[in-house]
């Protein structure tokens, strides 16, 4: 209540609220149930309430302002009075009086109504109403307040808030005792109250589930008082955590959050208050899975969110997208379930030469999961990118591209080589759970790594003596190894096989052949090495065997030198290999781990080729060796070779003077020969033919030398003046009837010459040559 407070009605005022006794007031109240659209009270539905508190004497009154009177005149401001009633359940609740200019309600039986929407200011009144009730005031509310001067003082609260509802009460027509500066204060705080209803902000959320009642007074000229009834409704949330494979809901000790969604500050009546956005509570699901937060306001939306805070259950993803929910009279108690994989995590390491700190690329790597109990799963393979790189998550390569695709490369041997692969290894209990691209390649557990021998790391030491073994404990968990760095030798071992006899790519098919191979090295000095090698047929790229067994080499190497040069060699049983292509193959051992190899079946400078050529020279006309002291004597050298097919060979041949170990020159000039060709196979033969004047030659030892060309290049010679398939002979003159007086040597009478012919026998496909020879006897 508010009115004129001239100090001529002083005395009066305080009479009138001596005199007053306490009414039992009968009451209808009818609530529906949504407390906003609550009705009139009806004639007969009236019960009876409690007193009317009435303050004894003037001492209680609260006297306020300076402004005018009803006449217009200037009074002294406005007072009003601390109302109470006491209601059906026994409750005593602050009231205000409703009416401007009325005296005090009286104690006489009175009817009670609900106070309803029916009143346009309604709304305004119920809030602000509970605002004062709950102390719960807005920002800009409470900012008006304080630019009053109230601060905390309650009574001058009540004052402010009785001059607002007298004046909502009467419709915005009762302006009796205040200023027109303190009417614009009370105009700015109900247009800030129908902003708060308009725009459904916090605390009108709150305060519409309240319910205004109305005492009408029946005696004439005295006041109806209203008051504001009800409670604050609350309700809860249950967050029900489920494994997502399982399907199963008991994920023991999950941490969800609880924050405001509304869009407005929420400001709880308890005294805290909440920004849009901001966590209201949190707690972990039990062990049945679930977690119930309680004492959630209703009316208001709200977030609930997994949170990866505290001691929370790391076996699962958090992953589940946050659920919205609001609060409502009719939905007050929601569960939520959150479904979550078990966790993955991943791992990343930076494989380095520590020698250099350079990254080394293509670098191959197992990961294999330790089992409880010392048992593995099933390897994959990884390999570093050009960086060196190696990372498992799906950021760097996406599982689901060509997954485990390394693992084909490494099982059969192949080049290795970064491809942006993916990787991805099956949870052990959920084999068959699909690859999924937002989580991570590793299920929780323990892993061994390992570095594997390959091209790319072949110069780096000791990679059997790092494995390491890694542990995902968590969701997203990410094994950071950082440098996995070896120290890599400089290595550079280049090699060439050649025959030792001319060191030429060519050896001849012969027993004791023997290949030359020299190694140019680049090696960490004072280091003790082991270089083995093997020879390799390339038409099978198998190990060579000879009487069934492989032929290999090795030599010892501990340089002073960064860099230098050695040979290893190989003796080889050649003469059944004509037209064998042979490579050697070379490995660098360090502390019998290879850390290097050498095995191009494809390399030139590596590869030595067997050349086979056997030749027999005889009598072209009889097949004998011995030629006719004719002019056109003809010599026929059959040539039997195994060599290289589709190769172009030049031989050349020379007949040479046995005795002089010269060639023959017939007439100044000598007897030569050449033959170019093409083999189609790898082995063949073909003939050569030398024609001679052999008259003057009687008796002479010849031989004919070969030599086999690649274009200009020698490749092999023949050149035994031993060799008996090469050599022939020319006739001697016939022998004289009579005795010999021309004799050679004093005292020796004479000498009879004896011949023995010559044969050659073809016998499964070799020659069988006797030599003709003549014996002479000496007599005297």
């Amino acid at each position: 209540m508010f009115r004129l407070s001239r100090k001529k009605m002083a005395l009066r005022l305080s009479l009138v609220v001596a005199i007053l006794a306490i009414a039992v007031i009968s009451i209808n109240i009818l609530i529906r149930s949504n407390n906003n659209e609550a009705v009139n009270a009806v004639a007969g539905d009236r019960v009876s309430i409690g007193r009317v508190h009435i303050p004894n004497s003037d001492d209680d009154k609260i006297n306020y302002g300076s402004g005018n009177n009803s006449a217009g005149g200037i009074g002294d401001g406005w007072t009003t009075r601390i109302y109470q009633i006491t209601n059906p359940a026994g409750t005593t609740i602050r009231a205000y009086c409703a009416e401007p200019r009325q005296n005090d309600p009286t104690n006489t039986t009175a009817a009670t109504a609900v106070y309803t929407d029916d009143n346009a200011n309604a709304k305004e009144i119920k809030l602000i109403m509970y605002m004062n009730r709950n102390n719960a005031y807005s920002s800009q509310i409470n900012t008006y307040y304080q630019n009053l001067g109230v601060g905390n003082d309650d009574n001058k609260k009540y004052a402010w808030t009785h001059a607002i509802i007298g004046y909502l009460y009467k419709n915005k027509k009762d302006t009796d005792g205040l200023s027109d500066g303190e009417l614009t204060i009370v105009k700015n705080i109900i247009s800030e109250l129908t902003r708060e209803i308009n725009a459904k902000t916090s605390t009108w959320r709150i305060a519409q589930h309240y319910t205004v009642y109305e005492g009408i007074n029946n005696s004439s000229g005295h006041q109806n008082v209203i008051w504001l009834e009800g409670s604050v409704q609350r309700g809860s949330i249950t967050v029900q955590k489920c494994d997502s494979l399982s399907r199963e809901c008991q994920v023991e000790g999950v941490n969800f959050g609880v924050y405001n969604n509304s869009g407005v500050t929420i400001y709880d009546p308890n005294g805290s208050t909440y920004a849009n956005g901001a966590k209201i509570t949190s707690a972990k699901t039990a062990a049945n899975g679930k977690v119930t937060f309680s004492n959630l306001l209703i009316g208001f939306e709200y977030t609930v969110k997994e949170e990866a805070t505290g001691t929370t259950n790391t076996s699962y993803a958090l992953t589940a997208p946050d659920q919205n929910v609001s609060l409502s009279m009719t939905n007050k108690n929601p569960t939520l379930q959150f479904f979550n994989r078990p966790a993955r995590g991943d791992v990343r390491f930076v494989k380095m030469d520590k020698n250099n700190n350079l990254p080394l690329a293509n670098v191959l790597f197992s990961i294999t999961p330790m089992y409880d109990g010392g048992t593995f799963g099933e390897s994959h393979y990884v390999v570093s990118d050009h960086d060196g790189v190696v990372d498992t998550r799906s950021s760097f390569a996406l599982h689901s591209n060509h997954t485990n695709g390394y693992d084909v490369l490494a099982e059969n041997d192949e080049p290795i080589s970064f491809q942006g692969f993916g990787t991805w290894f099956a949870d052990k209990n959920y084999p068959t759970a699909a690859i999924d691209d937002a989580a991570g390649a590793l299920p929780i557990g323990r892993y061994i790594i390992e570095e594997l021998r390959c091209a790319s790391n072949r110069f780096c030491y000791k990679i059997k003596d790092q494995k390491k073994i890694i542990e995902i404990t968590k969701e997203a968990d990410l094994a950071d190894l950082g440098d996995w760095d070896n120290a890599c030798a400089e290595y550079k071992l280049e090699t060439e096989a050649v025959d030792k006899a001319d060191e030429d790519h060519y050896i001849e098919a012969i027993k004791e052949a023997k290949i030359k191979d020299t190694i140019s090295y680049c090696v960490k000095t004072d280091t003790d090495y082991l270089i083995k090698g093997i020879l390799i047929d390339k038409s099978t790229g198998e190990p060579l065997l000879v009487d069934g067994k492989t032929i290999e080499s090795s030599i010892q190497l501990n340089s002073e030198e960064e860099c230098g040069t050695t040979a290893m060699y190989f003796d080889v049983d050649a003469s059944e290999l004509g037209g064998k292509d042979i490579v050697v193959f070379e490995s660098l051992y360090y502390q019998d781990e290879e850390v290097y190899s050498h095995e191009d079946i494809d390399d030139e400078s590596q590869t030595v080729n067997v050349v086979k050529i056997t030749t027999i020279a005889t009598n072209n006309e009889t097949g004998e060796k011995v030629l006719p002291r004719s002019k056109d004597a003809k010599v026929r050298d059959l040539v039997q070779y195994c060599l290289k097919p589709g190769i172009e060979y030049t031989i050349k041949g020379v007949v040479m003077d046995k005795k002089t170990g010269n060639g023959l020159l017939v007439d100044s000039e000598p007897v030569e020969q050449s033959v170019t060709f093409t083999p189609g196979e790898t082995c063949g033969e073909l003939e050569m033919f030398y024609e001679i004047n052999a008259t003057d030659l009687a008796g002479a030892e010849l031989i004919i030398f070969e030599s086999l060309y690649i274009g200009d290049d020698l490749i092999i010679e023949h050149k035994d003046i031993n060799n008996e398939s090469e050599s022939f002979s020319v006739e001697l003159p016939a022998p004289d009837t009579g005795t010999n007086t021309n004799h050679r040597d004093a005292g020796i009478s004479g000498e009879t010459i004896t011949f023995v012919g010559s044969t050659i026998v073809l016998c499964l496909g070799g020659y069988i040559t006797s030599r003709m020879s003549a014996r002479r006897k000496f007599y005297k």
